[in-house]
């Protein structure tokens, strides 16, 4: 089996947990396995309402548990802010406003030029809320 091919089948196992509403299996997994983040771009991409609002369940769950390596998870989703469909643009903002930091500002500043209304604010709220949480830190 290719790589390709061994990704594909892990997303559409996590899919199908996240359908079920298996979430706490998916947490488990990415908790045990950080390179799963790879996969957050093919699950927000996919048609399912349940699967994408698990992506979020699962980005807050793993950042109020001081998961590591959030910032990878960020890097994989950022570049879903060029994609054609607003939905998968504002769907990416979501994400990355949960798990995005300094670095993932500037993609974010992009999309508050987006055509769609909807889109640039939530870009903006993602923004507000990155900036916010890097005023909290702790130096």
């Amino acid at each position: 089996m290719s790589p390709q091919e061994v990704i594909e089948q892990q997303t559409q196992f996590m899919a199908e947990e996240l359908t079920q509403g298996n979430f706490d299996n998916v947490l488990e997994f990415f908790l045990m396995v950080p390179s799963f983040y790879e996969l957050l771009p093919q699950l927000l991409l996919d048609e399912r309402f349940r699967v994408r609002t698990g992506v979020y369940m699962l980005l807050q769950d793993l950042a109020e548990r001081g998961a590591r390596d959030l910032e990878i998870a960020a890097d994989w989703i950022t570049p879903l802010v060029d994609h054609d469909d607003p939905r998968i643009r504002a769907e990416a903002a979501t994400a990355l406003e949960v798990v995005g930091d300094e670095k993932h500002l500037q993609a974010l500043r992009l999309l508050l030029r987006d055509p769609i209304v909807q889109v640039a604010q939530m870009a903006q709220d993602a923004i507000e809320e990155i900036q916010t949480r890097l005023q909290s830190k702790p130096c």
